[in-house]
């Protein structure tokens, strides 16, 4: 039963499948009063970019550490995403086909701009847990880098997007997949989006995962 152990392959890939279970199963209970949507996301990249750094504390500390530290940023980038996204979809109905005011040009801004605002959650509940900044400061560094690498930017936000594609599809996906996001779904694409993100953050980054910014 040696090669279940934690220091061979096989020990490590079941460990790692263990660590995206329990922080999803985590994640999804945090997320649960809704407001604390953005506070969860941010602890879940901690998590993994954390281990992507070497870390080897335990899955549900570094999750709930990263949720305490960046709660409060988090949360108000959260509310304010919510209230864009709640004013781009009225736009969206109201400019679209047969919309109250119904404008093609206008209707095109609002997807523009819609398309933004998601590029820009793909990297601030990151830049949120990786550094330290007011609000504003971390803002720009969201955009700053979302801006820098367009095709890294396209790959993280297709993730979410293509999983809400084929969940939203028909209703018997959607009863099929409910359980996967609910056991590994959500942990998966962080942990896919960690590749992306720590090879972004590095040149902003200490050499010593001990010395990080938020740590």
């Amino acid at each position: 039963m040696h090669i279940f152990r934690e220091d061979t392959p096989l020990g490590r890939i079941l460990g790692a499948a263990g660590d995206i279970i329990i922080t999803n199963l985590l994640f999804v209970l945090l997320c649960v009063p809704v407001i604390t949507i953005g506070a969860a996301v941010s602890g879940l990249e901690y998590f993994h970019l954390k281990r992507r750094r070497g870390s080897d504390e335990s899955a549900p500390g570094l999750l709930l550490e990263g949720f305490r530290m960046n709660f409060k940023q988090s949360t108000i980038g959260w509310l304010l995403l919510c209230l864009l996204f709640y004013l781009i979809t009225v736009d969206l109905s109201a400019f679209g086909q047969d919309g109250a005011m119904e404008n093609q040009a206008l209707y095109i801004v609002s997807l523009v701009i819609a398309a933004c605002l998601l590029f820009f959650a793909c990297y601030y509940f990151s830049v949120v847990c990786a550094f330290k900044g007011s609000l504003k400061t971390l803002a720009a560094d969201s955009i700053m880098m979302a801006g820098r690498h367009p095709l890294s930017t396209l790959a993280m936000a297709a993730l979410p997007a293509l999983g809400a594609w084929v969940t939203l599809r028909s209703a018997d996906l959607l009863l099929a997949l409910i359980p996967v996001w609910i056991a590994c779904g959500f942990s998966l694409i962080a942990w896919a989006d960690s590749y992306i993100l720590i090879r972004i953050f590095r040149p902003y980054l200490p050499a010593s995962p001990s010395e990080d910014t938020r740590s």
